[in-house]
């Protein structure tokens, strides 16, 4: 018969929450496939890298394993085995656990489960013949058991001397004790002056960190006037661009007034002879001038007195006049032109200028020449 059930390292705190199987009769084996999940507190219990060992109790008490079983599926804690005979060899109450080991630790156990054993009606026959191999097994079981304990009597020997060993030792860990004290009272006073020299550190520290702000407040600054610095490096720059194409343009200004100046000169001789030249051609049309008007104003007396003395008709003798004032226009148009001008296309020509007393003078304007 298989059976599944699952047993929790949380053990239960009462009896009467452990868990049975069906009964078995006296006698029986191999009829109990049990496939049991091991969990802590609900959870699969990971057994990778683990042993799994069955522990249990006849109905009368007798120990039965402890018994390596298979671990099925460790991830899940899921082992597998078929309850052992012995369980089934006395009638009662049989118990049993799991215990777990990683290698030779001890790691864990696992809740309780019970499975009633009956009694049988009669041990003969077949029932008989299990039940003499299982005797034997429980004979060889509690030899087993003798020796063990002969073996923990022998350990417990070993525990007295190594107890005796103990309190040797102790007696040199009190002398270390005391030697622990003394050097813990010196490490009190190093202590003293390890806080005197941490309170001595901390306020250089805090020293540290105001100085910190003053430098960080200085770096600030200079970042700043650095800053202001570079921009007006790029005036600077930008000016000094300026000035220097402003003094290209100076020089070549210069050059140019210094060509102008030359010309100038060049110009002033020149117009120098023009004027004189001017002045004389002036004079002389002057004078020809005023006696062109002078003969003329004679010339109109003269045909004026002809006209009347003759007897011409009114006529006639207007228009002569007519004639002869044209002509003393003309006369004086040309004085005029003589008086004023130089030239005859009048691109130098005399002009009166009069100071702050009302004082005037002639000057010659001569379009000809370019200012500087």
């Amino acid at each position: 018969m298989a059976q599944e059930l699952t047993f929790d390292t949380k053990k239960p705190e009462n009896a009467f929450r452990e868990q049975r199987i069906d009964p078995l009769r006296r006698g029986e084996r191999g009829n109990r496939d049990l496939t049991v999940s091991i969990a802590s507190k609900g959870i699969p219990y990971d057994l990778t890298g683990c042993t799994v060992r069955f522990i249990g109790t006849t109905g009368t008490g007798q120990l039965v394993g402890p018994t390596e079983i298979e671990v099925a599926n460790a991830p899940a804690g899921m082992v597998r085995h078929v309850l052992p005979a012995e369980m089934s060899t006395d009638a009662g109450l049989a118990h049993w656990y799991y215990e777990i080991y990683r290698g030779e630790d001890y790691l864990d156990t696992t809740e309780s489960c019970s499975v009633k054993v009956l009694q049988n009606a009669d041990i003969g026959g077949q029932q008989a013949t299990l039940y003499i191999p299982i005797f034997e097994q429980a004979k060889s079981d509690e030899q087993a058991r003798v020796a063990a304990e002969t073996k923990r009597a022998d350990a417990e020997s070993a525990r007295a001397t190594a107890e005796t060993a103990r309190a040797e030792a102790e007696k040199s860990r009190a002398a270390a004790e005391t030697n622990r004290s003394t050097s813990e009272t010196s490490r009190a006073d190093a202590e003293k002056s390890r806080a005197a020299a941490e309170t001595k550190r901390s306020t250089a520290e805090t020293a540290r960190v105001e100085s910190e702000k003053y430098r960080a407040a200085a770096e600030t600054k200079r970042v700043n006037a650095e800053t202001a610095r570079v921009e007006s490096e790029k005036l600077r720059d930008a000016a000094e661009t300026k000035r220097s194409t402003d003094e290209l343009a100076r020089v070549s200004a210069e050059n140019e007034r210094a060509a102008n100046e030359i010309e100038r000169d060049t110009s002033f001789t020149e117009m120098h002879d023009k004027l004189a030249t001017a002045a004389a051609t002036a004079k002389a049309a002057r004078d020809d001038a005023t006696a062109s008007a002078t003969a003329a104003k004679e010339s109109e007396d003269a045909a004026a007195a002809s006209a009347l003395s003759a007897g011409k008709s009114a006529d006639s003798a207007a228009a002569a006049i007519k004639e002869t004032a044209d002509a003393a226009a003309d006369a004086r148009l040309a004085a005029e032109e003589a008086r004023g001008s130089i030239s005859a296309d009048k691109s130098m020509y005399f002009k009166r200028i009069a100071d702050e007393n009302g004082d005037t003078w002639p000057v010659i304007v001569d379009t000809t020449v370019q200012e500087g």
